[in-house]
């Protein structure tokens, strides 16, 4: 949102003006007022304003004066004059001052709105154009694509327009977006990113002189904070200022932008040290378990972090084999609740915790006869991982999935006698093709090994016998109720060599095939 003064020495005409437009329909969200030449100059102390729409004459400094003022120190501002004499003296000047535009009074509101909005267009594109450019030089800095000595770096700012000296430091604020609070498709997100953007700027950066923001990629922003010497930013007063300004812009992205950030600011760092501190800055970051939606200081989290104690999860698979699901998600949940209460966990912890819970589930399913890569293999893949062990709140996300995720898959294999039947369907649909017990285990998701112990258990013989006797039974059927030669019975049942179709035959009926359908047929 712009800023915009509005300066003449009527007071009748400043309250029109102010009532008469409708500002945030422009995209102006502060408009303040002045009726001389010294309040216009307080005004611009407490902030700096995008435009200033000022009165030509007035008698304690004219708004020539005032524009010559604000352009020695605030040459960005622009300037729309105002004035009751259409005397080319006045153009004149405000042309060669800078001015945007030179409009007579009384001016009517669809004149001035349309003079506001095409200097705020002209204010944006310039903007947008220079951020572009600054950003790239940022960016080369941070990546250490720029040569690292100070005097290098001092040089390309000075090409980007930029002005530091070798003594400038700049603190800088280390921003990662963290989660969504609600589903949103790649559109949705890609303009929630940007307006993330647009809000550090104005609620952070805007705050403070000569700031900037830089997008480091899709979910990471840093800002970088002049301050000390070659500043306006008093090192002392400015780090309460700066932290109250991202806990702001925290709230505000939790509330209107359904997500979640987590914000690190470092320590003052020259030019040539600043790449190095936003390594540190990231390193730093990414070892706090708990550090969504809170502003952290480096100086404070310097260190590595605390570890915690990860449980043995012998009674949690106790919990898991005995399908109590309510038991064991309220252990999980009673831990994860003391963790996120500690300041400093380091993020190790949750990729110990991530493995051996892992295993644990792993383990525990593979001896229930599951194939846990399989029911599991969403919640296994790097991605998953990573982000699991980003935070407390995700790690439980995920465990919570993955033992529902277990529980229902163990539960559904309590019916024994339905995989039975399940595994006789698919021997009798397949007795003319290879049937081994892998192909089997496939089929019904299960360990081939628990695949044949089950059924041996529950039929009394074992997979080989049961194929075996239904290809000799469908063999039998065959001879008897068909004309096949004995040949095509034989690969119809799943045996392409003859000689051991009929020894297989022999030893189940104690003749050949031949005899059998003389016999019988």
């Amino acid at each position: 949102m712009f800023r915009i003064l509005i300066v003449d020495d009527e007071a009748i005409i400043v309250n029109g003006i102010e009532a008469s437009v409708d500002w945030r329909r422009l995209g102006v969200g502060v408009v303040e007022t002045a009726l001389n030449m010294r309040q216009a100059k307080e005004a611009f102390a407490n902030r700096i304003f995008d435009v200033m729409i000022s009165d030509i004459e007035m008698p304690q400094g004219s708004g020539l004066e005032l524009f010559a003022w604000v352009r020695a120190h605030y040459p960005k501002t622009e300037c729309i004059f105002l004035t009751c004499h259409a005397e080319f003296i006045y153009a004149k000047q405000a042309i060669q001052l800078g001015g945007y535009d030179y409009l007579l009074k009384p001016v009517p509101t669809e004149e001035l709105e349309r003079t506001v909005l095409n200097v705020l267009s002209k204010i944006r594109k310039e903007r947008d154009d220079e951020a572009k450019l600054v950003e790239r030089f940022w960016l080369a800095v941070l990546h250490q694509e720029e040569p690292a000595r100070p005097d290098s770096i001092l040089k390309q700012a000075e090409n980007y327009g930029l002005t530091y000296s070798p003594a400038s430091r700049l603190l800088p604020v280390l921003i990662q977006h963290h989660d969504w609070n609600r589903e949103l498709d790649a559109q949705d997100e890609n303009i929630m990113l940007y307006a993330l953007r647009k809000a550090a700027d104005e609620l952070v950066t805007d705050h403070f002189a000569g700031a900037y923001t830089v997008r480091m990629g899709e979910a990471e922003l840093i800002l970088l904070i002049p301050c000390g010497i070659n500043s306006d930013q008093d090192e002392a007063g400015l780090l309460p200022k700066l932290r109250h300004r991202c806990r702001e812009l925290l709230q505000a992205c939790q509330s209107y932008f359904y997500c979640q950030l987590a914000c690190m600011i470092g320590r003052p760092a020259l030019l040539g040290e600043l790449a190095s501190m936003y390594d540190k800055l990231g390193s730093t970051l990414c070892q706090q378990a708990n550090a969504a939606n809170r502003v952290l200081l480096m100086d404070e989290y310097g260190q590595a972090g605390r570890y915690a104690h990860v449980p043995d999860m012998k009674l949690w698979a106790e919990l898991l084999r005995s399908r109590e699901a309510a038991r064991l998600l309220g252990e999980i949940g009673t831990l994860l609740y003391r963790w996120k209460q500690m300041n400093d966990l380091n993020t190790g912890t949750l990729r110990q915790f991530y493995q051996l819970f892992m295993q644990m589930v792993m383990h525990t399913l593979q001896e229930t006869g599951l194939k846990a890569d399989e029911i599991l293999h969403e919640h296994l893949s790097p991605e998953r991982g990573l982000s699991a062990t980003r935070s407390v709140a995700w790690l439980q996300e995920w465990a919570e999935e993955v033992i529902e995720k277990a529980v229902a898959s163990m539960k559904a294999l309590e019916s024994s006698e339905s995989i039975i039947e399940k595994i006789k369907r698919y021997i009798e649909l397949h007795l003319d093709e290879e049937l081994s017990r892998q192909y089997i285990a496939d089929y019904v998701g299960l360990n081939p090994d628990y695949v044949v112990r089950i059924f041996k258990k529950s039929t009394g013989v074992s997979i080989s016998d049961y194929i075996l006797q239904e290809r000799m039974e469908r063999a039998k059927e065959l001879l008897i109720k068909s004309d096949m030669s004995i040949s095509q019975v034989a690969i119809s049942v799943g045996y392409p060599n003859f000689s051991y179709f009929s020894t297989l035959f022999r030893k189940s009926t104690a003749m050949t095939p031949q005899d059998y359908r003389k016999i019988h047929g």
